[in-house]
């Protein structure tokens, strides 16, 4: 056999035209400063240096940053501006006044200067930094820790929030709810990373199912993260979403230890946001065979066959579209969906050849369930006048649920792409920002 390498995470560069609304991420026959060379070889234009480049334009956008003051300081200024002003007018009225009672000259200039020292507040400065270090107190109370004094007074002038979804309004802690395999959707039940739980065909319990197994088992091949128990306590280590994987199998009894020692890994293709997809190779019994698991649309644009009724058939594009259509139910349910295939495979095949020809196997659908306290926060900031924008790397579907879900979302508030954002001209943008502006909210996902 073969050795197999750990591939190096990357992208392929391209000599095709690309139009010219392509966004930057997506010109792969653009070497942008800062790219790493990992294998190959060939020539390039130079299109620009220095400040001109994409990169040179962001750290040029940096530079340009201000920093604005915050209101207390304008008004602190303000304040300051008034009582100058004033103190110059009474201390003048007050000499001006003496001098025609007939008080000499130069007496009534030292009462007009002690009069200006007195009715400065010299304390003033140190008021205000005991009351904003009063107002950091109350914030640690709250379990919020502010490093700067003033952001404690700009937080009550706040009236945008721009937050992430994933860790942040959820709780990072996924668990696989629903399977479909077999042309079948299944429902999974059980909380957390505890390993018990089962899966029900309506009301009916699946179990030691050919279809479900070889699911389960791909989705913990494909698989770098590990399940462990420490005094009672189930508990995952590597990526959230991994886990749930490894988790569901559990519930199945199929631990991830002593399957990986019947099927040993002998290489893998490692996942990319390019890629959308990871492949690992494993030993068999009967052979070498590649899992892959990703994004439902991607793992079905790999593969010509599906798993159904016990025996490989052909992936139809009518079946692509039933497959396609539970994927949208699923995320119009808050679930991350994940697509999964397999493949039996050469000894001596190429990493690039792995990932063609493949068979579909089945969808799992994932929860990654809201924090309690995130609905009653963002229902408080909308009483209080804050409108609150979720930008998430998620599928727009996903991330619209989830909006519609904790609040976020209300009738006539906006849903873009990072692409649909980046296409529209600086009118619309204007437009859709007065909009945002007169309505409730405004939701960026960037898938």
């Amino acid at each position: 056999m073969l050795p197999y390498r750990r591939i190096r995470s990357c992208r392929k560069k391209s000599t095709a035209i690309y139009p010219p609304e392509t966004p930057q991420p997506d010109r792969k026959n653009i070497a942008y400063t800062g790219t790493s060379v990992t294998y190959g070889r060939g020539k390039a234009v130079i299109t620009a240096t220095g400040m001109s480049t994409a990169f040179g334009k962001l750290a040029g956008l940096l530079e340009d940053i201000e920093r604005e003051r915050t209101p207390l300081q304008e008004k602190l200024d303000q304040f300051g501006r008034w009582l100058g002003t004033a103190t110059l007018i009474v201390v003048a009225f007050v000499a001006i006044l003496g001098i025609i009672e007939g008080f000499d000259p130069f007496e009534m200039f030292l009462w007009g200067v002690a009069l200006a020292v007195a009715a400065i507040p010299e304390a003033l400065p140190a008021v205000v930094t005991v009351g904003l270090a009063l107002g950091v107190r109350r914030m640690v109370k709250r379990h919020a820790l502010v490093r700067k004094l003033p952001s404690v007074e700009t937080l009550g002038s706040t009236n945008i929030i721009c937050t992430d979804k994933t860790g942040t309004l959820t709780q990072n802690k996924m668990t696989v709810e629903k399977v479909y395999v077999n042309g079948t959707l299944l429902k999974v039940t059980g909380e957390g990373y505890k390993p018990t739980g089962d899966f029900f065909n309506g009301d009916k319990p699946v179990s030691e199912d050919i279809h479900l197994h070889r699911l389960l088992a791909t989705g913990t091949l494909c698989n770098d993260a590990g399940l462990v128990e420490n005094e009672g306590v189930w508990d995952i280590t590597g990526d959230p979403t991994e886990g749930a994987l490894v988790v569901a199998a559990a519930k199945e009894g199929i631990w991830k230890n002593a399957l990986e020692e019947k099927h040993e890994r002998k290489g893998e293709v490692p996942f990319s946001s390019e890629r959308k997809m990871m492949t690992t190779l494993n030993s068999s019994e009967d052979g070498l065979y590649a899992y892959s698991k990703g994004a439902p649309e991607v793992i079905l644009a790999s593969c010509t066959k599906i798993f159904l009724e016990g025996h490989e058939e052909e992936l139809t594009p009518e079946r692509k579209q039933e497959i396609l259509n539970v994927v949208n139910d699923l995320a119009n349910q808050t679930l991350r969906v994940m697509g999964f295939a397999y493949r039996k495979v050469p000894e001596d095949i190429l990493y690039e050849e792995a990932e063609k020809e493949m068979v579909f196997s089945g969808l799992m659908g994932m929860r990654d369930p809201p924090r309690e306290e995130v609905k009653l926060g963002i229902a408080t900031c909308t009483s209080a006048g804050i409108r609150t924008i979720m930008i998430t790397g998620d599928h727009k579907t996903t991330a619209f649920a989830i909006a519609r879900e904790l609040g976020i979302f209300r009738e006539g508030d906006l849903v873009l792409t990072g692409t649909e954002l980046e296409a529209l001209a600086i009118g619309n943008l204007k437009k859709s920002w007065r909009k945002f502006r007169s309505t409730q909210g405004f939701i960026p996902s960037i898938s």
